[in-house]
């Protein structure tokens, strides 16, 4: 078993399926990413062992995975999730730098549907993260807006809890911002693990950096 993590996102990659909710406990992690070599299939699995639908920080940190173990041998793959297929393009191996393009998400009022479920608050006082998660059964996203190509986001993820960073959390509050016109379809998120960057056009690209932690 490897750790990986994707701008301070962090995971605990295996080929065998183990339990979840123990391991990330004992090494301090936000999920399992259980790894199917042979189709390039990911199952992400919570801090708590419930299993998630979509991360796309753990997507990059899955192909980095499969790379560094030689399952791959191309820049540009289709990654298969819960909620689907994800194409992931290497644009780096020093740093480690992957791009991800995912369909324009869905919104109801500030709810942003995107293989899975979030919703974004504005200057709101990010305390409010386990209330509002538990009542809407989503994750959470506290964003300020801090110039036309940057905000900074804080989110509280279901089964995880607040997170150094989430990147399909970083989507959809970019995207929520650039429909009501408070961002330009190029956006730096800043989070407490680093940052991520956004594009939006037909369609939506996330780059950002993932690395090797350690063998466990």
């Amino acid at each position: 078993m490897k750790i990986y993590e994707g701008c301070g996102n962090t995971f605990v990659m295996a080929e065998e399926m183990i339990d979840a909710e123990k391991i990330c406990q004992s090494e301090d992690t936000d999920g399992f990413i259980l790894v199917d070599s042979e189709n390039l299939k990911m199952e992400i699995y919570n801090r708590d062992g419930t299993r998630a639908a979509l991360c796309v920080n753990g997507l990059r940190c899955f192909v980095q995975y499969c790379f560094d173990q030689r399952y791959i041998d191309k820049k540009e793959v289709q990654i298969e999730t819960d909620s689907g297929f994800y194409g992931v393009r290497i644009l780096y191996y020093y740093p480690f730098l992957c791009e991800v393009t995912l369909p324009l998400p869905r919104i109801e009022t500030n709810h942003v549907y995107m293989g899975n479920h979030h919703m974004i608050l504005f200057n709101r006082h990010f305390d409010l993260g386990e209330y509002y998660s538990q009542l809407h059964d989503c994750n959470v996203n506290f964003v300020r807006i801090m110039h036309e190509n940057r905000i900074s986001v804080i989110t509280y993820e279901r089964g995880v809890g607040f997170t150094n960073s989430c990147g399909s959390g970083a989507i959809a509050s970019a995207y929520y911002a650039y429909l009501h016109k408070l961002c330009e379809d190029r956006i730096e998120v800043l989070n407490k693990g680093g940052r991520l960057l956004i594009e939006i056009s037909d369609q939506i690209t996330l780059t950002g950096e993932s690395r090797y932690v350690k063998d466990i």
